[in-house]
């Protein structure tokens, strides 16, 4: 009974660091949590082996996962037709193959810091990041819901992205952490203490850096652009029989707008859910053209669109980018 009690204890506790970590993320976004959701995790992987520590760790990312990518499950119904139970399966097989990422951070650092006790505030950082960068470019990548991200809503924090990206921002975050668990861990110990008040230190720079760069004068010329989302239902919006209807909306708002004479328009990244190249060749069933439409509203009005379209090159599909210039070709981006 004692054994079981052992092995729950830090199972709850890895499981309350992950429930912790993704409530700072949307929704709710309670983003100072995130400074202190690895702590129970690490008072679970106390004076544990680096097996231990993976699954304890393993455990705590899975549920972080789970919690903070469950609404990827309603994309996955309403717009893939996916039966429930499967879209809860891929739901769960995704953030196991997330978790394994921090769980190889946290146990290589483990290894490590048996060698190196007292360098642990770096290693586990920089182990942490090493693993959210390798996630994010593995495989194509998958870079969403790194720690560094749930700071989005921190102004003063998120200037120091221009510096390290969101990285940099995670860095700093679990190194708050490491440092955090150390002086509860060993309070009267002079070390965490200095090392916690390093670590302060350094966001108080980070948050005077962002302060600074937020009170920079602008410079340049003020430009003037519209902005059109359609607020299309997306049940409907991808029906063949609403690309008229869908266009007409976008020019109507744009219509509206003109009188603030923007120097261009841009639309959403999939305002149009037809071939814009190709709509200007083809006709619709009231015998004019989709894209003929937004050529003519364009040369009407002269004033450019930065819209979102569907394009094929080279037998791909791609979510691409198109600016219409009154005059003039098209240019496109290819995401």
């Amino acid at each position: 009974m004692t054994h079981i009690r052992k092995l729950i204890s830090p199972a709850i506790l890895s499981v309350f660091g992950g429930v912790l970590l993704a409530l700072s993320f949307p929704e709710p976004a309670l983003w100072i949590l995130a400074w202190i959701a690895l702590i129970p995790l690490m008072f679970a992987c106390r004076k544990r082996k680096p097996k231990q520590v993976f699954g304890y760790t393993f455990i705590f990312s899975l549920v972080y996962f789970t919690l903070s990518l469950a609404w990827i499950r309603r994309t996955m119904i309403d717009y893939g037709g996916l039966p429930v139970w499967l879209s809860l399966l891929f739901l769960v097989l995704l953030a196991c193959y997330c978790a394994i990422y921090p769980a190889a951070a946290f146990y290589a650092s483990y290894r490590i810091k048996n060698q190196f006790p007292g360098l642990f505030s770096l290693i586990l950082p920089a182990s942490w990041v090493t693993a959210e960068y390798i996630r994010s470019h593995l495989l194509t990548g998958f870079p969403w819901n790194c720690m560094g991200q749930s700071q989005y809503t921190v102004l003063a924090l998120v200037q120091n992205a221009d510096w390290g990206s969101f990285y940099g921002l995670s860095f700093l975050m679990v190194g708050f952490n490491v440092t955090g668990f150390q002086l509860l861990d060993k309070p009267l110990r002079t070390r965490a203490l200095a090392e916690f008040g390093f670590n302060c230190l350094l966001i108080c720079f980070a948050l005077s850096y962002g302060y600074f760069r937020l009170s920079e004068p602008i410079s340049g010329d003020d430009v003037t652009f519209g902005v059109v989302q359609g607020n299309l239902d997306q049940h409907m919006k991808w029906n063949a029989n609403s690309e008229i209807s869908n266009l007409e909306k976008h020019l109507e708002l744009s219509r509206s707008i003109l009188a603030e004479k923007p120097a261009f328009i841009v639309w959403s990244e999939s305002a149009l859910t037809f071939y814009y190249r190709f709509g200007m060749r083809y006709q619709t069933p009231d015998d004019s053209s989709l894209g003929e439409k937004i050529k003519k509203f364009v040369k009407d009005f002269n004033v450019p669109i930065i819209t979102g379209t569907l394009d094929r090159l080279d037998h791909q599909v791609y979510n691409s980018a198109c600016l219409i210039p009154p005059y003039g070709m098209e240019s496109y981006y290819y995401k």
